[in-house]
């Protein structure tokens, strides 16, 4: 039997940290959430995840920093795809990263949006 693909999660919210961990479950795919930055730079450095789901705000800061670090490692999740989510960004923002970045969403967003999102983001990894 294959390996199922693993996807890593960072979100500081636990009922959507939950909702995306059984969402993607049910998609057959593996997941390893996080709720801090520190647990995301630990996981990202240890594991090659074949996607990242990234909540933008997050500890009363950004992933942007942890965006930077994961796209300048060698190896592991340097060319992984990277879905980011988030319930509030604006333009300038967005557009220093978004060449970064496999795709996008704005909480909240429905499921059918979500999975159609990270079948694309799969798709090509």
């Amino acid at each position: 039997m294959p390996n199922r693909r693993k996807v890593f999660i960072l979100d500081d919210e636990p009922a959507v940290l939950d909702l995306l961990e059984d969402f993607l479950g049910e998609m057959n795919l593996s997941t390893v959430p996080a709720s801090t930055l520190s647990e995301a730079r630990y996981k990202l450095n240890n594991e090659k995840f074949d996607l990242m789901i990234l909540d933008y705000n997050i500890e009363k800061t950004t992933c942007k920093p942890l965006i930077k670090t994961i796209k300048s490692m060698k190896g592991l999740n340097k060319d992984s795809p990277i879905l980011l989510i988030t319930g509030e960004i604006n333009k300038s923002q967005f557009l220093e990263i978004a060449p970064k970045l496999n795709g996008a969403l704005m909480k909240p967003f429905d499921l059918k949006k979500f999975k159609e999102a990270v079948e694309l983001c799969l798709k090509d990894a």
